[in-house]
This record gives structure tokens, C-alpha cells and sequence, in this order.
């Protein structure tokens, strides 16, 4: 495992039974099922018969992939955090030549927050949940601060900042995107997606100006 990389997060916190020959496609149909539901009316609201009945499995079944609702949202968030950033890297990858790849970034970003609401305000109250590798919004930041590493490193070339501004303009940057995003949802009637587009172009744009021109 290269030095870098996070490792990968293992939300499971107690010993239970396991079923002798899991079946993926279970799991994934009770992961599906749990997105389902929390995208219609959010994770609090959301039962674990309620999960079970829409994957089609009993209760039971259920209880053999998963502790319970906080075991969940951990595995949701795995699986939300692996999706955002496949999503993210196509965006820059597909960036137009001349085009603006942190703002091809901001609208994947953007895009997915829009279409997960309920799921993505219910992480920003509880994402200070115990995992084995810390809580869960840290580990969040980490998988996302390695994408977002090499973007920053192009637009700050090797003599123009320190590894500590980088990493501490990287963490930033996340940390006032995802805040915003946030508020943004609680305040549709008051602020929109090219508001938040616009403060954070300018934010960013005049940290990285600062640090090119010393």
C-alpha cells in the first residue's frame, strides 16, 4: 500500500455472526435499498425492517451483514465516498482543454450533493462517528484530500508552496466546500449553486494567486 493512500475503512465495531458464504449481491441490495430510503426521507427515519423488506430479505438476513443502523451509514458512506470520487475523477479527466478543472470538479461535487440531500446533511451531523480508523468525517477527508492533491499541485508548482501550505490548503478547501454545500441545502430559497460556485472560485483563486507571487 503506497504510503499515501488511506486505509480502507472497516465499520464494523463488535463481533457477530456472519453468514457462512456471504453473498455480495445481498449486501449490495441492502446497501441500495438503505440509499433508497435515506435519499426519499433521510437516515434518521430510516427502519431496519423497512431496509430488509425493499432488498427482500428478512430481518434476519439483514443482522448477518450488518450490526444495526449506525453500521449502515458507515458502509453508506464507504459507499458514497467511493462513487464520489469515480465521479470526480472522470470530471477532471474529461476537463475541455483551456477550461477550468477545479470548477469541472466543483459541479461533479456539486451534482452528487444535489442529488443525495436527505443523505449528505444527515453525514454532516453525525460524521463524527468512531470508526477503527477515526471518525468518519476524517476519513472522508482523507480518501477525498488524495484527489484533490494533484489538482492543487498543478496549480501550485514545485517553489511555490510549502508541503504544509499545500496540505493545509487542500484540507481548507475541503472543509469550507463541504460547509458550504451544506448550506446551500438548508437555504435554497436564500442562496444557489452559482453563489456558492463564486465565493469558492474566489477564495481558492486568491490563496493560490498569494502563493504563486511571492
Amino acid at each position: 500500500m503506497d504510503e499515501n493512500e488511506v486505509k480502507p475503512l472497516k465499520p464494523t465495531k463488535r463481533p457477530r455472526r456472519k453468514p457462512r458464504t456471504p453473498n455480495p449481491e445481498v449486501r449490495e441490495r441492502l446497501l441500495a435499498a438503505a440509499n433508497d430510503l435515506s435519499t426519499e426521507r433521510g437516515p434518521t427515519d430510516m427502519r431496519i425492517d423497512e431496509v430488509a423488506e425493499r432488498a427482500g430479505v428478512s430481518v434476519g438476513t439483514f443482522y448477518l451483514y450488518f450490526d444495526g443502523k449506525d453500521d449502515l451509514f458507515t458502509s453508506l458512506v464507504v459507499d458514497h465516498t467511493a462513487r464520489l470520487r469515480e465521479r470526480l475523477s472522470k470530471a477532471m479527466a474529461a476537463t475541455p482543454p483551456g477550461s477550468d478543472p477545479g470548477q469541472h470538479r466543483l459541479d461533479a461535487y456539486l451534482d452528487f450533493v444535489d442529488e443525495n440531500q436527505q443523505a449528505f446533511l444527515y453525514f454532516l451531523r453525525a460524521g463524527s462517528m468512531e470508526t477503527n480508523v477515526g471518525d468518519l468525517n476524517s476519513w472522508a477527508f482523507a480518501q477525498h484530500a488524495l484527489d484533490a492533491r494533484p489538482l492543487i499541485e498543478m496549480l501550485l508548482p514545485v517553489g511555490k508552496a510549502s508541503e504544509i501550505e499545500r496540505e493545509l490548503l487542500i484540507q481548507a478547501t475541503l472543509s469550507v466546500t463541504q460547509h458550504l454545500a451544506g448550506y446551500w441545502l438548508r437555504n435554497q430559497d436564500r442562496i444557489t449553486r452559482e453563489d456558492i460556485k463564486q465565493i469558492l472560485g474566489t477564495m481558492t483563486g486568491a490563496v493560490i494567486a498569494h502563493l504563486n507571487a511571492r
